[in-house]
């Protein structure tokens, strides 16, 4: 080969490990970043406007079915033992409604014409059905009014009249209440144990309220309260006829109103 022959010129990649080897250092290649792929949507991210669109028709077709009439109360159901089932159907006055509209506030409402009857609850039921949940009010005391005698439930509604009747009776221009009521049942509980303590019967007026009336002619005046006041009353009479006993008396009469403080007796 010729002196005058001229230099070899080596590929990029040659030189590059030619000059390594002489200890020469380069930059590194810059490496390259591959894109990550884009996320796809998941099915059930895709399928959400699915079911919102089925709830959709549905509300759609249920408001068309409740224009258009088709779910009509077709049964009313009643539950409870020993109950006038007839007159309260009548009385509900729901057959025929649509059932989407049936209101129970205002069922119940409509079965205060029958006072005997008491209504816990009432439910629809899908598709057709009206089911009322009731039971027969337990007469408490009988009421001798100027109509006659009533039967009273122990919450104070009026039941209906009293042919026959064994219940303790209170006499009065109007019905006594659920407190009187309470009153009367303790009343019939406590005194009989003292002496003299028979209980003949009660009475209610406007001015003093609820009386008690002996057996023996003598007369208590208890008055108006709640139930607690009037017991409070009781219990008091009942220490001023073991009082009166003692000292070998008989009570007359009595204003309980003041805590027994203003009693008169009699001679035995």
């Amino acid at each position: 080969m010729s002196d005058d022959a001229p230099p070899t010129t080596l590929p990029p990649r040659t030189r590059d490990l030619a000059r390594r080897g002489n200890g020469q250092t380069h930059p590194r290649p810059v490496s390259r970043t591959t894109p990550a792929p884009a996320p796809r949507p998941s099915a059930g991210r895709s399928q959400a406007p699915l079911y919102t669109a089925g709830a959709l028709a549905l509300s759609v077709l249920a408001l068309c079915a409740c224009l258009v009439g088709v779910f009509k109360v077709q049964t009313i159901q009643v539950v409870g033992a020993g109950l006038p089932a007839a007159a309260m159907a009548d009385a509900a006055a729901v057959s025929g409604q649509n059932v989407f509209t049936v209101r129970s506030d205002l069922v119940i409402d409509r079965m205060a014409s029958l006072p005997a009857v008491e209504v816990t609850r009432v439910e629809t039921d899908f598709p057709d059905r009206v089911v009322i949940y009731a039971r027969l009010r337990e007469p408490a005391i009988a009421w001798q009014s100027a109509h006659g005698t009533l039967l009273i439930d122990r919450y104070g509604h009026v039941l209906g009249p009293a042919t026959r009747s064994t219940l303790p009776l209170v006499s009065g221009p109007q019905p006594p209440d659920s407190d009187t009521i309470t009153a009367v049942k303790y009343a019939l509980r406590l005194l009989p144990a003292a002496p003299d303590g028979a209980v003949a019967g009660f009475s209610l007026d406007r001015s003093t309220g609820l009386s008690i009336h002996g057996r023996s002619g003598w007369q208590a005046v208890l008055g108006s309260g709640t139930a607690q006041n009037l017991v409070i009353r009781i219990a008091n009479l009942q220490v001023v006829l073991n009082t009166v006993a003692r000292n070998g008396q008989r009570l007359a009469t009595a204003d309980m109103r003041h805590g027994g403080a203003f009693y008169h007796v009699r001679g035995s």
